[in-house]
């Protein structure tokens, strides 16, 4: 009888045993298959957004094609043949500034590299593939942040007496001078080669984007992106934009500076938590307050303003196309800005809440 209750117990401990065994391995694939459908579903909305950023991309390239005829008729029309403004060949200089900035990031990455492999987190080493993936990123990091650090100060000093920088950006000017004088453009020292310059290294990161990352998820959505800024460039570089223009570059870059050191410091084993917590408290209202508050108000408002304002016949015959053209651009950026502060706001709520740093656009 003992013998019968003992084999009974015994196998009883074992249905048990295997039953809660199976429920063990039946709630691992439970989470394994929650979390494929999480990843599937955010692949799926990626594609909806990238396929949207194809198509934007393909209509803004087509425009832009329109509009170098224009920056011909600007060049050579007879009301403003004989107005000062920059020249293609200028651009010399931001050839050679992106030739400068390929071989600054491979000596970076070149020296640099393993050591920052021994510095990253272990959610980072998983493989010794993705562990020299993120050093090349936070490599590539590394110089952008010294580099986006120069220009902000720069940038400032080119405009802090100037009319045309406002109190939001610590100057004592007026956004609606912006445009003073168009289509001629007062001189303001050093402006033209910290134009050039800065147009360099959109160079680059275009070209880099188009070459070396044609088969990234994102690829349209970062490669409008670099273009609508490089073209920006270039465009208002060739018609007298160029006040507008340094404004735009000093609002992204101020933002980009806390942004990047954000990302990087996150993948760090030896991080400090409070340390981490700072640069996003730094980040957010700072992206927030240039791009998403300064950006619309004072370089959207004074664009226009200045389309909207009657001008002569012969300034809307030329300038008119253009300027549609360039209000447009700026707001398409605009509204990119809106959809990266959602991601932003996103990694922002799970970091400090819930301490996850992780998104999807962290690459």
């Amino acid at each position: 009888m003992e013998q019968v209750s003992l084999n009974s117990t015994t196998e009883t401990s074992q249905m048990v045993s295997k039953r809660d065994g199976y429920f063990i391995k039946q709630s691992k694939s439970d989470g394994i298959a929650k979390a494929s459908d999480r990843d599937s579903l955010i692949q799926y909305k990626l594609t909806i957004y990238e396929n949207i950023w194809r198509a934007i991309f393909l209509f803004i390239t087509i425009c832009g094609g329109i509009l170098v005829e224009r920056v011909y008729r600007f060049h050579n029309d007879p009301y403003t043949a004989s107005v000062p403004k920059g020249h293609i060949y200028d651009f010399w200089i931001s050839i050679v500034s992106a030739l400068v900035i390929a071989l600054i990031r491979f000596l970076i990455r070149y020296f640099l590299l393993d050591k920052v492999v021994g510095m990253l987190s272990e959610k980072r080493l998983k493989t010794i593939e993705e562990g020299k993936k993120r050093a090349d990123q936070i490599c590539k990091w590394l110089f952008d942040i010294s580099y986006y650090t120069l220009t902000s100060i720069i940038g400032y000093l080119i405009c802090k007496d100037q009319p045309f920088l406002p109190p939001s950006l610590l100057g004592s000017g007026s956004c609606n001078n912006l445009f003073m004088g168009h289509p001629e453009v007062p001189y303001v020292p050093y402006l033209d080669i910290f134009y050039l310059v800065q147009t360099g290294t959109h160079l680059y990161t275009f070209i880099h984007q188009i070459i070396a990352k044609f088969r990234d998820p994102k690829f349209y959505e970062y490669a409008l992106h670099h273009g609508l800024a490089l073209f920006l460039l270039w465009f208002s570089y060739m018609m007298n934009f160029k006040l507008v223009g340094i404004i735009v570059l000093l609002i992204h870059d101020i933002g980009d500076v806390f942004l990047i050191a954000a990302r990087a410091y996150t993948d760090l084993k030896n991080r400090i938590v409070a340390i981490n917590i700072l640069i996003y408290v730094l980040t957010y209202p700072t992206w927030v307050y240039t791009r998403n508050i300064v950006f619309p108000f004072c370089v959207i408002g004074a664009a226009a303003d200045q389309y909207m304002t009657p001008r002569s016949e012969e300034y809307s015959r030329i300038m008119d196309f253009p300027m549609m053209y360039m209000l447009f651009m700026i707001s398409a950026l605009a509204i990119m800005h809106i959809y990266w502060t959602f991601f932003l706001s996103k990694a922002a709520i799970s970091m400090l809440g819930k301490g996850k740093d992780k998104n999807g656009y962290d690459s």
